[in-house]
């Protein structure tokens, strides 16, 4: 983190339930800046991207690779939640994660771990 403001990549930006909310929450939020969208959609995550200001990615793997990225918005389905939770920690990055955190308390408990041991 090269300042006091996190850095923040929104990922499943292009979602219609979940994603305009946080676009919302992270302007408003005082220690946190939007650096990233991604999403899967090349086209309307590349529109979002240049509405917000913001980098455009449509690949997970590669924001966790971007070094800019402090941090991580996660609004993607459930499903995902674990597996890129888990990511997002071997990459040191921090983790911001929609509800349902998990499908199971075994899942949960192995994102926990995967934050206690990375630090994030």
């Amino acid at each position: 983190m090269a300042s006091d403001r996190l850095s923040i990549a929104l990922v499943g930006a292009t979602g219609m339930v979940a994603a305009p909310a946080h676009l919302n929450g992270l302007k408003a939020a005082p220690n946190a800046s939007l650096y990233a969208v991604c999403d899967v959609d090349d086209e309307r995550v590349s529109e979002l991207a240049e509405q917000v200001g913001a980098k455009a990615f449509t690949s997970f793997d590669e924001v966790l690779d971007d070094p800019n990225v402090d941090a991580v918005d996660l609004v993607t389905p459930p499903f995902l939640h674990a597996a890129q939770t888990i990511a997002a920690a071997r990459a040191g990055k921090h983790v911001y994660c929609e509800k349902p955190m998990a499908h199971s308390l075994a899942e949960a408990d192995a994102m926990i771990a995967a934050h206690r041991e990375a630090g994030t």
